[in-house]
């Protein structure tokens, strides 16, 4: 494996008190009732010696611009690293607090997101105090954890299974071992949503990337700390869906996958860290008057039938 890197890793358990409200569900049955598995925040600090980059974790359905500006105004404070070689990742748990003002979809609580800017910077810093000489190796593997969630009923496209879909199998793969060769971390990422566990539920849980993370710290060992990485996974689900013995399940099959991919990983030269960063602004779809009144009928009629 390449040499010539350094490394440092952190995590911060950031798990709510009960009484929170759960977000990425409407019509919940109540609050936070108890935790199924701790969330996290992670960082890997990678450096070529003169640069520093940091990839971040974080077990939340995702941040606010608000939480990210802070992040960044923080963790520069604190390390020197730039926003544009900061990654912030939010692993898009549906059994996670809310974090975001998403309507309908649980209300946020003051105190928990007011901390959370301090607890990602201060995990970043831990994982740049600890940089030490490191190996770093990237290989992929495949998946079949998630399915593609529109068809097309009637000539309608519709929320539905449709294994004929796109789907990217992908999972990517970031092995970092120390001198030693011991495993000090690994990166992971791949597409499906972290919704195995549906609206009824009230349990706390970092859902099926969680899972594969336990998976992979007992498998690599317990000084070896892993990071999930979200992709673009809008239309993903996952292929199985059930209570948390089926997030169990599932996370082990994705960690399998790693594994694989582990073992196959190409060293990566130390060639140095470079990141750029840019704003996208997209533009919104804004109904047509004939559009929002159909909506609002078809809206009226499922209500009547409940």
């Amino acid at each position: 494996m390449a040499q010539g890197w350094l490394a440092g890793v952190a995590q911060m358990d950031i798990t709510p008190p009960l009484g929170v409200w759960l977000t990425g569900y409407g019509n919940r049955p109540g609050p936070a009732s108890n935790v199924l598995d701790p969330l996290f925040v992670r960082a890997l600090a990678v450096s070529d010696g003169e640069r520093t980059a940091a990839l971040v974790s974080v077990d939340l359905v995702g941040l606010s611009a608000a939480h990210v500006k802070e992040i960044r105004r923080q963790v520069a404070a604190r390390t020197g690293i730039p926003p544009e070689l900061l990654l912030l990742n939010a692993s898009h748990t549906h059994a996670g607090p809310a974090t975001m003002a998403l309507r309908s979809l649980g209300e946020c609580d003051p105190e928990y997101c007011a901390l959370l800017p301090r607890w990602v910077a201060t995990v970043v810093e831990l994982a740049v105090r600890r940089l030490a000489p490191g190996r770093l190796a990237y290989g992929e593997a495949i998946t079949d954890i998630g399915i593609n969630r529109r068809e097309v009923r009637e000539g309608r496209i519709v929320m539905g299974p449709n294994p004929h879909s796109a789907y990217d199998r992908t999972v990517a793969v970031l092995r970092v071992d120390g001198e030693d060769g011991a495993p000090r971390t690994v990166w992971f990422s791949h597409a499906t949503h972290g919704v195995v566990m549906g609206n009824q539920n009230t349990g706390i849980s970092a859902e099926w990337p969680g899972a594969a993370c336990a998976t992979l710290r007992q498998a690599l060992g317990g000084e070896c700390v892993p990071l999930f990485a979200q992709g673009c996974a809008g239309d993903i689900n996952p292929r199985r869906r059930g209570d948390f013995e089926v997030v169990r399940s599932v996370g082990r099959e994705l960690a399998g996958a790693v594994l694989t991919a582990i073992e196959t990983a190409e060293p990566i030269p130390s060639t140095g860290v470079a990141g750029a960063r840019e704003v996208v602004d997209l533009p919104q779809y804004a109904p047509s008057t004939a559009e929002a009144d159909a909506a609002v009928a078809e809206m009226k009629e499922r209500l009547a039938q409940v």
